[in-house]
């Protein structure tokens, strides 16, 4: 994006790792083309790197021009943060009755459901055991409630991702929270594949719904 790059080191307020660090390294990759630091225990540090199109006299100036920048977006992505967490998950996901998933094929909630069902009947002839397949039938009652979120509306890309966050959040098995995000892989080709029984169950009965309901209608 530029022709004479020069990195530069910025910073920010470490108070804003309390933000999830996918919504933080969201902001800094896709809305500002910074490039995030990690510790070599890959934990988020309150760092970035700006890719500068100036030569080292102007630096101070781009440095704290970015970091400027940066504190206003962790701003409204905490406020959106902060604004989700009043509410839990599960009732996030009541709002999926209103909101059309297909206009033949009913709500997001109607879908919840039948990937609910699906896991049980996909369950059984996988035999899979009872705990794994109810935690799979539980994740698909919470799989889009993200959708209606402030966060996920402001940053699509992160559906899935603040699923999971909230789910974690709220006190949900580590299984269901994972089987969550899960279930929308593979993403794209060559993305990464469901590691967890319950997210294979669950995105395998995900796609199936999808590919049934679009083909059957």
């Amino acid at each position: 994006l530029v022709e004479n790059p020069h990195a530069l080191l910025g910073s920010f307020d470490k108070d804003y790792l309390k933000i999830p660090a996918e919504i933080l390294v969201n902001v800094m990759e896709k809305h500002q083309r910074y490039f995030p630091v990690v510790s070599r225990a890959g934990e988020l540090l309150p760092y970035f790197i700006i890719t500068s199109n100036s030569g080292p006299k102007s630096a101070d100036a781009v440095r704290q021009g970015n970091e400027r920048v940066i504190k206003a977006r962790f701003n409204d992505a905490g406020f959106f943060f902060r604004e989700d967490m009043k509410t839990p998950l599960r009732q996030k996901s009541e709002k999926l009755r209103k909101v059309t998933w297909q206009e033949k094929l009913g709500t997001t909630w109607e879908k919840q459901e039948r990937l609910a069902e699906l896991c049980a009947f996909l369950g059984q002839a996988m035999n899979m055991d009872k705990v794994a397949a109810a935690n799979a039938q539980s994740a698909a009652m919470l799989c889009k409630a993200d959708l209606v979120s402030e966060v996920v509306k402001e940053f699509p890309n992160l559906q899935g991702a603040m699923g999971r966050e909230y789910a974690r959040l709220n006190n949900e098995p580590a299984e269901v929270a994972e089987a969550v995000f899960e279930h929308y892989l593979p993403r794209f080709a060559g993305d990464i594949l469901p590691g967890t029984r319950e997210g294979i169950l669950l995105a395998l009965a995900d796609k199936i719904d999808a590919l049934s309901g679009c083909f059957g209608d």
